[in-house]
């Protein structure tokens, strides 16, 4: 997990099947993960943020593009959760749809 933490290049695809929602598109940039410290009891946090240019497959749209996720990872219990930073640490399963084999 730790090695993760670092600078990495972003090449992702986004396909939208609802088009009046925004066309399909790429987005390329960069990726970084940083530990922000102060993980919660047991666990290890990292947060994870993209930041690139989006540009659509058709006509001349592009505009900057920013996500951010936080990675917390249990090593006790081999549990990675993933998470918006905003979202509180107990809906982390709810909000990511990544939950570990006890439903946390």
């Amino acid at each position: 997990f730790r090695s993760l933490h670092g600078e990495w290049s972003l090449r992702r695809r986004l396909d939208s099947r609802l088009t009046q929602w925004g066309p399909s598109g790429q987005v390329e940039g960069v990726a970084r993960f940083e530990a922000p410290g102060g993980g919660r009891a047991g666990e290890e946090d990292m947060l994870f943020e993209e930041n690139g240019t989006f540009r659509a497959d058709v006509g001349k749209l592009s505009f900057q593009a920013r996500q951010s996720y936080v990675f917390a990872y249990n090593p006790a219990g081999d549990v990675l959760e993933v998470y918006f930073p905003d979202a509180p640490a107990s809906s982390a399963c709810a909000a990511s749809g990544v939950c570990s084999p006890q439903g946390a």
